[in-house]
């Protein structure tokens, strides 16, 4: 499993945690650890959540024009949880390239 990430869950550093908001949008993702990504979400301020649901959409964008049988994201942004939750609707594939994108927000790779 450990091949389909950028970074495995459990090497994901986080740094320090500046809030408690209660993330759902993973939870039905089996045999991954999930809370590195909820945690890593946690030590941004509310107003740039924002900033990565954009950066995530345009990601599907991209993912979209190599790969048109994934789905790209709504533009329209509402709820990071609920937004997510709802494009992810427990299908692993999403859910991975989610994660993989949280990641590249945080720790881009470099070429």
């Amino acid at each position: 499993m450990d091949s389909v990430f950028n970074i495995h869950p459990n090497n994901l550093k986080i740094p320090k945690i500046i809030n408690e908001k209660e993330y759902t949008f993973l939870n039905n993702t089996s045999d991954i650890n999930i809370q590195p990504y909820y945690d890593i979400l946690n030590t941004i301020e509310d107003f740039k959540i924002k900033n990565i649901y954009h950066f995530l959409y345009l990601r599907s964008i991209l993912i979209n024009r190599k790969y048109d049988t994934i789905p790209k994201l709504n533009k329209e942004f509402n709820s990071f949880n609920t937004d997510i939750s709802n494009y992810i609707n427990n299908d692993h594939l999403k859910a991975i390239l989610i994660m993989n994108g949280i990641q590249q927000y945080f720790i881009p790779i470099k070429d």
